[in-house]
């Protein structure tokens, strides 16, 4: 029950964070709208004021200089010329017209407006252009007639001089209360989306610090399986060890105590007594080796590696120099091709290639002068950048069913008999300290001309990828 409520939750906090960004995106989206709703109606705004000018400036010019006005005091001047009488009619008609048109502009600005002193000016002068004619066939002088026909157009001036005046502070005002609208919901939005970021960010930091405690979790649990392995592989090399002493160690005990007996028969035979004493101490000595071995093993083989970084070509060298006494005895031939930097316990490296060095200057058939050849290979199609280092020799080689059993402590591939000393803990010491450094160490099939051993160790400090004994 607590692990589906605890699924739930996480797949509910999975469901906020997806449905979160799509809420942001709304208010962006609404924001953006609100925006260009606010410059659109601000556009049209302007659009309409610039218009009603201009309406308002052709009104002027349908009322002044070329318009009525003007074609009035023409044709009362030159009644005879009747251009100036249809021209005033014609430009009495267009400044009607446009005193509707801002009059309706007006209204759709909020301003409600008649332009009535206008509408009057323009029908006085359409009127009295109507009179001047009567009044010259009546033999009324010019001033006489002036003084008739009079009309005071001030009033009418000044009233459209006020429509834009109120126009332009209403469209003003208009303007200025959408810009403060705009702002407004503008924080607001501003405000929304930073508390849902800061919502989703704090979501986001919690899911990713629960998911770094369940790796955590994984890597200690995958920690506590390698420990319980690697506990499991020492319990196997204490059987191991167990076996050793109750078998091997016996044999020469048996020995020694046998001939014992015989001394003890032959006590009187001066010549008997020194061989079976001579039986005797043979069999001391190889005990006293396989128990020093033994204790080598258990010294070298798990101690916790102190891993730097190792020039692998330095190291190399130096061991081939301390082993140089040996290879000029045999007249061996080393050749080294090596580079690279590994993550190593220097001393156990150092060891594990003498180990291998050792025995290929060793198992050599007789007549045959050793050729060894150590190289290294830098392996890139691993996790994590690993070299590989690969020692041949021409030696008398492992068959292939005992490529696998050389790696156990104390198993020799010879009897006594034949001519190769060894108490068998070389190549097992060496696997035991690869794996420490989390490599691996084997025996080529594909190699015939002798033996070919291959071990990979790590390039990084990666100390929580590789694990001690």
């Amino acid at each position: 029950m607590g692990t589906q409520t605890h699924q739930g939750n996480r797949q509910l906090g999975a469901g906020y964070l997806l449905l979160l960004p799509i809420i942001i995106a709304g208010l962006i989206l609404v924001q953006y709208a609100f925006t260009a709703s606010v410059k659109q109606r601000t556009q049209e705004l302007r659009y309409n004021l610039d218009n009603t000018y201009s309406l308002a400036l052709e009104l002027t010019q349908a009322l002044g200089y070329g318009g009525l006005i003007h074609n009035f005091k023409n044709y009362l001047l030159r009644p005879a010329e009747l251009q100036y009488l249809d021209e005033g009619l014609a430009s009495a008609d267009q400044a009607t017209e446009l005193v509707g048109k801002l009059e309706i502009n007006a209204h759709e600005l909020g301003i409600e407006a008649t332009l009535t002193e206008t509408r009057a000016m323009i029908a006085g002068y359409r009127a009295r252009l109507e009179r001047v004619r009567p009044l010259i066939n009546s033999g009324l002088t010019l001033m006489e007639i002036d003084d008739q026909l009079r009309l005071d157009d001030s009033f009418a001036l000044r009233e459209i001089s006020q429509l834009l005046s109120d126009l332009t502070a209403a469209v003003t005002g208009q303007i200025e209360d959408i810009d403060r609208q705009g702002l407004v919901l503008g924080l607001v939005s501003l405000a929304g989306t930073i508390i849902l970021s800061v919502f989703i960010l704090t979501l986001y930091i919690q899911r990713r610090n629960r998911i770094a405690h369940l790796q955590s979790i994984a890597g200690l649990n995958a920690r506590l399986a390698e420990s319980n392995a690697n506990l499991s592989d020492a319990n196997t090399s204490l059987k191991q060890f167990a076996g050793i002493v109750s078998h091997d160690l016996k044999s020469p005990l048996r020995h020694i105590n046998l001939f014992n007996e015989q001394i003890l028969e032959d006590i009187d035979d001066k010549n008997l007594v020194r061989e079976h004493a001579a039986m005797v101490k043979q069999s001391v000595q190889r005990m006293t080796g396989m128990v020093s071995s033994l204790l080598d093993f258990t010294k070298t083989g798990f101690k916790e590696p102190e891993r730097s970084m190792i020039d692998i070509s330095e190291l190399i060298h130096q061991t081939v120099e301390e082993l140089r006494p040996r290879i000029d005895e045999t007249q061996a031939t080393v050749s080294v091709e090596a580079a690279g930097q590994v993550f190593a316990d220097a001393q156990l490296l150092r060891r594990v290639i003498y180990n291998i060095l050792e025995n290929s200057l060793k198992y050599v058939a007789e007549g045959d002068t050793p050729a060894i050849r150590i190289e290294t290979k830098q392996l890139h199609e691993l996790p994590e950048r690993r070299i590989q280092v690969i020692i041949s020799d021409n030696g008398i080689g492992i068959a292939p069913e005992f490529r696998e059993r050389v790696f156990e402590p104390m198993h020799r591939l010879h009897s006594k008999q034949i001519p190769y000393a060894g108490n068998g803990i070389g190549l097992s010491l060496a696997k035991t300290v690869i794996h420490a450094h989390g490599g691996d160490i084997e025996i080529s099939d594909s190699y015939q001309k002798g033996t070919r051993i291959c071990f990979t160790l790590p390039c990084d400090e990666q100390i929580d990828d590789v694990q001690g004994f």
